[in-house]
């Protein structure tokens, strides 16, 4: 019993002087530039064609009313992230999923469905830490990149390169 009360107040002191420290900025991996195709603003171009292709399959709610709530809550979380250069938007779609994803170019969609699941403002930003995370490791930029130069053959872009027109 005496070990247990010990070792419960070491744990008590050990997370309140952690508790107490301040986090340190967030480092985000930056990518090997010579594995990247594209600039931010051609991530954010090609976000664009991407997004006209996807969102013929679901309904994106455009009413602020009912979508602020999300921007709101994005924007807290993505304040902390370094600039890379992308533009966050945070949208809510109607589909009958649990399901959260994002897209190239700083796009992050939540169904409706799933911001019901969650249970409180912390999960909710949880969840958008997580897409915000794939977004600023500039995970889609990569691996589209990878299929750009495996597939198209296209080693590099000009940085005002304008990609609707390829």
């Amino acid at each position: 019993m005496r070990y247990t009360s010990t070792l419960a107040v070491f744990f008590l002191l050990a997370s309140g002087a952690h508790a107490q420290s301040t986090c340190p900025p967030l480092q985000t991996p930056t990518p090997d530039p010579a594995k990247l195709v594209f600039s931010p603003g051609q991530e954010m171009e090609l976000g664009e064609i991407v997004r006209q292709q996807q969102e013929s399959d679901f309904l994106v709610i455009e009413d602020e009313q009912v979508t602020g709530y999300l921007q709101r809550i994005g924007d807290r979380v993505a304040r902390h992230l370094p600039d890379i250069g992308l533009r966050y938007q945070f949208l809510l779609y109607d589909k009958p999923e649990i399901q959260a994803f994002s897209m190239p170019g700083g796009r992050v969609y939540v169904s409706r469905k799933m911001v019901s699941f969650l249970r409180n403002d912390d999960e909710l930003a949880g969840l958008l830490g997580h897409e915000l995370g794939h977004l600023a490791a500039r995970q889609h930029a990569l691996d589209l990149s990878r299929y750009f130069r495996d597939v198209l053959g296209i080693k590099t872009l000009s940085a005002d390169e304008d990609l609707f027109g390829l």
